[in-house]
């Protein structure tokens, strides 16, 4: 016998009976082997009297015993476990909470977001689509979307929409802005080759050099070189300013450099920036932006 739980358990049972679970364990290789015609299905329904982890308690007992010798494990995965982990998914100011679970494997299931995707935004900050981001705490004095009854396809749909604008964003992204030093004139170009020509024209140019200069924000042949949709690092505007947002107050102020913000929350320039840059919060409550 073999005792197992899901959070959706006609998905578990189409896993097992198409052979979509690595063969390991005990259970497995038996049922793999014999055939889901050779085994009894049973399944218990709490629906009546039911109190939070009723299931568990259940899952336990059987677990426990001397009958059920199929299962490697002998402890139920509790509410402690990897798939009952909480997560949140907020837009990428922290503002508004979008969903949250209890249960990893519901943005897994539901949304269609690689477990991968999930891990990275949680340790780096790495933003999804470039609008989300995913933390395994809440956020204080963050509005909740879901009050507005929003249901999971509606969500999806939005995902959905969400995840064509970003490939055409990426699209977008590969072309080069030319910025003239002595006139702030742009030339765009959709691509390196484009703009190569056009530089060729001025001077000997190379691929090379192009992306050489885009990276260290040096001028080429009179121009500042950069992605399309970046401010680029070479471009100093006094006009920029630095804005730093307090996640659990709210409390947002605006500083005329990096130097300045850095010196009153008591690190760096280059660390704000680059914290600026990926997205993440310093010291797990300050939201760094670039403000015009």
């Amino acid at each position: 016998m073999y005792v197992g739980s899901s959070t959706n358990l006609s998905r578990r049972i189409n896993g097992y009976i198409k052979k979509y679970h690595k063969e390991v364990g005990k259970f497995l290789p038996i049922l793999y082997k014999e055939g889901v015609t050779e085994f009894n299905l049973k399944i218990f329904i709490l629906n009546e009297n039911y109190t939070i982890n009723d299931e568990l308690i259940l899952e336990q007992y059987y677990l426990l015993h001397k009958e059920y010798n199929l299962n490697t494990l002998r402890v139920v995965n509790s509410v402690l476990g990897a798939r009952s982990k909480s997560l949140y998914m907020y837009t990428k100011d922290y503002k508004k909470l979008i969903y949250y679970s209890d249960n990893q494997e519901d943005f897994i299931f539901n949304f269609n977001i690689h477990y991968t995707t999930i891990k990275d935004s949680i340790k780096t900050g790495k933003l999804y689509l470039n609008k989300y981001i995913f933390t395994d705490i809440p956020i204080l004095n963050t509005y909740n979307f879901n009050n507005e009854n929003i249901s999971i396809e509606e969500i999806k749909t939005m995902l959905d929409k969400d995840r064509t604008d970003y490939k055409s964003s990426i699209k977008l992204s590969r072309k080069i802005i030319l910025k003239k030093i002595n006139n702030n004139e742009i030339q765009i170009f959709s691509s390196l080759k484009d703009s190569l020509q056009f530089l060729n024209k001025i001077g000997s140019s190379s691929k090379t050099t192009l992306l050489r200069k885009i990276k260290n924000g040096k001028p080429y042949h009179g121009f500042t070189c950069g992605w399309y949709g970046e401010i680029h690092k070479s471009i100093k505007d006094k006009s920029i300013k630095i804005k730093v947002i307090n996640t659990i107050t709210n409390e947002i102020k605006d500083y005329m450099s990096f130097r300045q913000a850095a010196k009153e929350l008591g690190t760096t320039g280059p660390t704000l920036k680059k914290y600026a840059n990926d997205k993440k919060l310093f010291k797990k409550k300050y939201l760094i932006e670039i403000s015009i």
